[in-house]
């Protein structure tokens, strides 16, 4: 009986594999056709485009189609007369500077860098950034500016909105600035409160109040004075004569005596490892019984 040959493996363009692709091989995927790179590579058409698809790099045709002379030449590394030169041999027609549209997150730059970066980050002119930030009458920010931890730690407290108006910053900026530190949004709608949540208030600090219900701390602390219910004290240190009283009298008794509630005695002895206190039974009684 004849041996069976092991099946070979399948590359990314579905033939054979080869060899494994190198980082400089990669680096020619997206900056020149996908017919230009096989024949350099001597790789398949292929293999060629399922492995500039499988990591996600747009081929040069849809770059010409999509983006300006200027942005195809800042991604693949070329001058403009380059990318002009191989337009006109595609047969792709030129597409207008700085088209294609702008997200959100684009333009939450406009308030916090400066021209020249944004058109760095966003692959677009300055000119066009400079054109569409007096669009939406946003002030030319000529640096960068940096973020306070004062203004980090209002972020979440109030609506996006808000906090904008507070700091003097764009909305898109706020909310930018909170996804990027992971902060629940805070919803605008005004709170509900229920028996449960009075129930809380003078019993914790606001602000854990506030993380529970999932409200501002300032909307815990105007519920509270409106209901004239005073702000929860800070815990109170036990003395050394509270300590030693422990177990030597009922947990109820020494609560009224010190001034502080039955679950607190009673938390308090077995954080110390005391025994709860017993009554010593009269010996008239025993012979009794």
């Amino acid at each position: 009986m004849r041996p069976l040959k092991p099946t070979p493996r399948r590359g990314a363009g579905g033939g054979q594999q080869s060899r494994e692709w190198t980082l400089d091989e990669m680096e020619f995927l997206g900056r020149i056709s996908d017919k230009e790179a096989a024949c350099h590579l001597k790789r398949t058409l292929l293999a060629v485009t399922r492995k500039r698809q499988l990591l996600g790099i747009p081929s040069l045709a849809r770059l010409l189609r999509n983006y300006s002379n200027v942005v195809v030449a800042r991604r693949t590394g070329r001058t403009e007369q380059s990318v002009k030169a191989k337009r006109g041999r595609l047969h792709v027609r030129t597409r207008q500077v700085d088209s294609h549209p702008w997200t959100k997150r684009e333009e939450a730059l406009l308030a916090e860098l400066s021209d020249r970066d944004i058109a760095n980050r966003t692959h677009r002119s300055v000119e066009a950034v400079r054109q569409h930030r007096q669009r939406l009458g946003i002030r030319r920010c000529e640096r960068a500016v940096r973020w306070t931890h004062s203004e980090d730690c209002q972020l979440g407290t109030a609506p996006d909105e808000e906090i904008a108006r507070r700091l003097g910053r764009s909305v898109l900026a706020a909310e930018r600035r909170r996804h990027l530190k992971k902060i629940p949004a805070r919803s605008g709608k005004r709170h509900l409160w229920t028996l449960e949540g009075d129930a809380l208030l003078g019993r914790q600090p606001d602000h854990k109040i506030a993380e529970r219900l999932g409200v501002a701390t300032n909307t815990v602390q105007s519920r509270r004075q409106e209901l004239g219910i005073a702000p929860a004290s800070a815990p109170k240190l036990w003395r050394k004569e509270e300590d030693a009283a422990l177990g030597k009298i009922p947990d109820r008794a020494l609560s009224d005596m010190i001034g502080r509630t039955k679950a607190a005695v009673t938390a308090r002895r077995h954080a110390k490892g005391i025994a709860p206190f017993q009554r010593i039974p009269r010996i008239g009684h025993e012979r009794n019984r």
